[in-house]
């Protein structure tokens, strides 16, 4: 159910232990997500439903999406293109080409075209405070302080969130990254001529200086805040006084599952930029 099942060295699976199997929270995140728009339709009452599972619903909900947002991401290492086009210039790429180097761990291709072609991705994962998190939280958040409206209403004013693109943007990762664990590979795997390397060297600062106007920290806070709306609503969908329609439901428990696949695709990818920051300036010390 869950889109990865790694981010960076933190493994996202099933922990077993000795007469005991704990499910992984981002699965129950999922799991309750599918059971707030699934159990709509055969729900008697909806306030009782959520008088007896919403405490269970908004626990999967902090957990889950508090997993998807741990990073472990230390700063972006500052790069040296210009420096290093200097040095460049002066290597023969004959010489060097067969030079066991750094890569990101598990990738397979050409590290250059894999680096400019992340452009449209980090762009996206970048805006997804602002065009995905923030908007649901006010979606969300919409019927929390308009309770009269939940009987009406089957949808959301100005419509939900869409998880069309992340299919292609999925492929478009996976394709550099398919189950490896190697960490090195020849400065030739990685790039066709020297210059290749400085060209992608100068992107990673782009992306760097993209990443700076929305941290990882802002995108944490707007989940923690949309966890907060989430809950605030499943209390207040238990009660009798504003019941709310079914369809309505299901549709709140789709926008929950989209934005838990946007976020936890925004974790893998970030995860990715981070470690190939981390190789170029590993590759800056192995090729001075």
């Amino acid at each position: 159910m869950s889109l990865f099942t790694r981010y960076g060295d933190n493994e996202v699976v099933s922990n077993e232990s000795v007469g005991e199997k704990t499910v992984d929270p981002i699965r129950q995140l999922y799991i309750a997500c599918e059971s707030i728009s699934m159990e709509a339709a055969e729900m008697g009452s909806i306030a009782g439903w959520f008088a007896r599972m919403g405490s269970n619903i908004s626990m999967a909900v902090q957990r889950g999406f508090e997993l998807m947002t741990t990073y472990n991401w230390a700063p972006l290492t500052t790069l040296y293109p210009s420096q290093m086009g200097t040095v460049m210039r002066s290597l023969d790429y004959m010489k060097i080409e067969s030079k066991p180097v750094s890569q990101p761990r598990g990738f397979s291709g050409n590290l250059h075209d894999y680096v400019m072609g992340m452009a449209p991705r980090i762009q996206l994962a970048c805006a997804i405070k602002a065009n995905v998190i923030d908007p649901a939280i006010q979606r969300l958040g919409h019927y929390v302080t308009n309770p009269t409206e939940r009987g009406d209403r089957r949808d959301f004013p100005g419509g939900a969130a869409d998880a069309g693109q992340l299919s292609k943007l999925l492929a478009d990762e996976a394709k550099y990254f398919k189950g490896g664990s190697d960490a090195t590979a020849t400065f030739g795997q990685l790039f066709s001529n020297n210059t290749e390397f400085t060209k992608a060297e100068f992107q990673m600062v782009e992306y760097g200086k993209l990443l700076a106007q929305t941290p990882p920290s802002a995108v944490k806070g707007s989940v923690e805040q949309l966890t907060t709306v989430a809950q605030g609503l499943f209390k207040s969908l238990s009660s009798e006084r504003d019941p709310a329609s079914k369809q309505l439901i299901q549709t709140i428990g789709a926008e929950l599952m989209t934005v838990a696949k946007w976020v936890e695709w925004y974790s893998v990818q970030i995860t990715h930029l981070t470690e190939t920051n981390a190789v170029f300036a590993q590759l800056e010390r192995e090729l001075r």
